[in-house]
């Protein structure tokens, strides 16, 4: 998220973090510039893959990167993320849709397995998917057995960083007064 700096002419910078899934606390913070793409941070927010076994990556779609996918599922762990970029998924096989209400409150549309790439490496899932504000998104996961349900739970829980960022924002004002734009400086203002 961008997060500007105190001077009108001042560059602004995101910050990216990290979130653990059972608590909510932050497990890393990272400040980036506020252009360019989110994608080259992704590595570094991920951690040492080959150390973590059984976790499940939820993410925005501007980190997109099928290398990064196919790392993620080659490691024995799982991610749910929203479908960006100009990832054309390959249609396997349509799945049966679940019955309406959903506890994510969400409606699936449909439900395929799917390849993201040509070599067709690895079986994912692709769920088209309305929204309750009437938004309609594709999810890409690599979470087979899941029901459409648990993945769009999933999907919606990845929401939580963005009342971080809203704390951040109105708590703490970020948007208006830092007391530095060095990283060092904003870690102690937090």
């Amino acid at each position: 998220k961008a997060m500007a700096g105190r001077k009108a002419d001042a560059a602004g910078m995101k910050l990216q973090l990290k979130l653990a899934g059972h608590s909510g606390t932050i497990k890393q913070l990272m400040f980036t510039p506020a252009t360019g793409s989110d994608a080259p941070y992704f590595d570094d927010l991920l951690g040492d893959l080959e150390a973590q076994s059984g976790v499940i990556f939820l993410f925005d779609g501007g980190y997109w990167n099928l290398d990064t996918y196919q790392q993620i599922v080659e490691s024995d762990n799982d991610f749910v993320t929203k479908r960006a970029g100009n990832i054309q998924p390959q249609f396997v096989e349509e799945l049966a849709r679940p019955d309406e209400p959903l506890a994510s409150g969400y409606t699936v549309l449909q439900d395929a397995l799917v390849y993201l790439d040509e070599e067709q490496s690895h079986l994912y899932r692709r769920l088209e998917v309305r929204l309750t504000n009437g938004e309609q998104i594709t999810l890409i996961t690599s979470l087979l057995e899941a029901s459409a349900d648990q993945i769009c739970l999933l999907y919606r829980y990845r929401w939580t960083i963005e009342i971080v960022f809203r704390w951040l924002r109105q708590t703490l004002q970020f948007d208006d007064h830092l007391t530095s734009l060095q990283p060092s400086g904003i870690l102690r203002q937090i």
